[in-house]
């Protein structure tokens, strides 16, 4: 019987967007690549964070020899600073800008700053640890200090290429390995636009406008905010900065030197200048509740409002499930009198992921014994996995694993896969503490049901929040009800708890079929 040489398993990034994360295990050696974050679905009420559930997962993340972060974006190594102390002697491989990212974090949870560290520098580095090596080579992302990289098993090559727009010396990586790991988000599209175009496109708006630009970008698109600060001091206008998290990118760049340096306006004298002269440059490309530009979008921000002949750049993709958030916040804007361009109507934005044009380019190269898409949701992984069949030898072996399937390869190469269970952990906005998904199904519940609040002693109280207006005939009729029930279950001596929990799902047995309503309802029983 051969034994194990290699495996892998992935806790999240295929067939959703954001969690990405992956096991290898390479002759019993395991380490980590990448370690992120899932947003919240619009039916997650105050939910701000989704992160691996590493307690229920810790058999699979034992004795890891090393974590991997390929880049420095949210969906990568937001999930780390949670589970530091889980992982608090791992070496960690990461680029001087990713490790800086992550270090803020750590020290805004009151957690250590890593010291066990090995950079990633240069167009091509090799980096050895516990016996294997690992070759990163440069990629083009939307975000600087972008890897990806290959490493040797018994079996051959795996090149993992993380997320990319282009790979750097594409030909210095072996070409025929043994599984190849490409990112499949833009599988959807023909075509990505050129970064001169839409440099061009942001220039020109900069010329035409004569009241005040507000642009909005990821904060870790250094790229877009450099390009956006030489518009600002090329047209003379005064650069006034909003968002936490765009703030430190920024200290960060400064610091790296990946842009010149430049002095930010004290936002608090915004109005002292002429709108002509006065560039804001914020986050909140999604909508986000608390980000600057929705609060802008609402009215008064910081003594800035909008007015008519104002424009609004928002340079960036819409995150899927986003697009009510982001289209609220748009028409907020509009009505106010600003010219909005976003990436829907106007070439303000090109993404930081390959399209089927420079996939194309990278699948003629590598001839792989199996390929497997990441990534991107189911509809992104099949599209591309019908680009690979269009283009490659139909003889090619394409991996589907699911999250939390680990594939497990022996000496011949015969595959075996195990089934994990990937848990989630729920991070509320307001707290920072985990909520199991019982909570969230809890308030979800409250906020399209209503909760019902039901006080039976002398007499029966019937109070409701968000369920129908408490002056409602309605409730007539369920004071009549509740007061049968009651009678019904008084008469037999039974159980205090058990004539709770009888009439709790009574009434909301007779709220459904009266009125197809599902409200939480909550009985109290005075007395003995």
């Amino acid at each position: 019987m051969s034994s194990e040489v290699f495996s892998f398993i992935s806790f999240g990034g295929i067939g959703e967007t954001g969690f990405n994360s992956y096991l290898f295990t390479v002759n019993g050696k395991k380490f980590l690549v990448d370690f992120g974050i899932a947003m919240p679905t619009p039916f997650m009420p105050s939910t701000s964070t989704i992160v691996p559930d590493v307690e229920s997962m810790k058999e699979l993340f034992k004795n890891i020899s090393g974590i991997i972060f390929t880049h420095g974006h949210e969906d990568h190594i937001g999930a780390y600073h949670y589970f530091k102390d889980f992982f608090k002697k791992v070496p960690v491989i990461a680029s001087p800008l990713t490790l800086e990212l992550i270090n803020i974090k750590l020290k805004e949870s009151g957690k250590t700053q890593i010291k066990n560290y090995i950079p990633i520098e240069g167009v091509n580095t090799k980096i050895s640890l516990n016996g294997l090596d690992f070759n990163f080579f440069k990629t083009k992302h939307s975000i600087p200090q972008s890897y990806g990289l290959y490493f040797k098993t018994p079996l051959g090559c795996i090149v993992f290429t993380s997320d990319f727009k282009e790979i750097y010396n594409l030909k210095k990586i072996p070409e025929n390995p043994f599984i190849l790991f490409f990112d499949a988000t833009n599988s959807e599209i023909k075509e990505n636009k050129e970064e001169a175009e839409v440099n061009k496109n942001i220039e020109k708006l900069f010329k035409e406008t004569r009241g005040a630009i507000i642009v909005s970008t990821f904060s870790t698109n250094l790229e877009r905010i450099s390009k956006i600060i030489k518009l600002s001091k090329k047209y003379n206008r005064k650069i006034f900065i909003s968002g936490k998290n765009l703030e430190k990118s920024i200290q960060i760049g400064k610091k790296l030197k990946i842009f010149d340096n430049f002095t930010a306006e004290n936002f608090e004298k915004i109005n002292k200048y002429k709108r002509e002269d006065v560039l804001i440059l914020t986050t909140g490309t999604q909508g986000e509740r608390y980000s600057s530009l929705n609060f802008i979008s609402m009215g008064n921000f910081k003594g800035f409002k909008i007015k008519e002949g104002d424009t609004v750049i928002i340079s960036s993709s819409i995150i899927p499930r986003n697009e009510i958030y982001i289209y609220d916040m748009i028409n907020r804007l509009s009505e106010k009198g600003a010219m909005v361009y976003y990436a829907k109507t106007d070439d303000i934005h090109t993404s930081g992921h390959a399209s089927l044009k420079e996939l194309s380019k990278v699948l003629s190269y590598f001839n792989p014994k199996h390929i497997v898409p990441i990534h991107g949701e189911h509809r992104q992984l099949s599209m591309a996995r019908r680009f690979i069949h269009l283009k490659k030898d139909t003889g090619l072996s394409i991996l589907k694993p699911n999250p939390g399937d680990e594939y497990i390869f022996n000496s011949k190469s015969d595959i075996t896969i195990k089934k994990h269970t990937v848990k989630k952990l729920y991070v509320d906005e307001d707290s920072n503490e985990f909520i199991s998904l019982y909570v969230i199904k809890e308030r979800k519940k409250l906020s399209e049901g209503g909760i019902i609040l039901i006080e039976i002693g002398d007499e029966i109280t019937i109070l409701s929040y968000g369920f129908l207006d408490n002056n409602s005939n309605f409730f007539d009729t369920l004071k009549d009800y509740v007061i049968l029930k009651f009678k019904t279950y008084k008469s037999e001596n039974l159980n205090k708890s058990y004539v709770k929990e009888s009439l709790e799902k009574d009434v909301k047995s007779f709220i459904k079929k009266r009125i197809n309503k599902k409200p939480y309802v909550v009985i109290n029983l005075m007395g003995d």
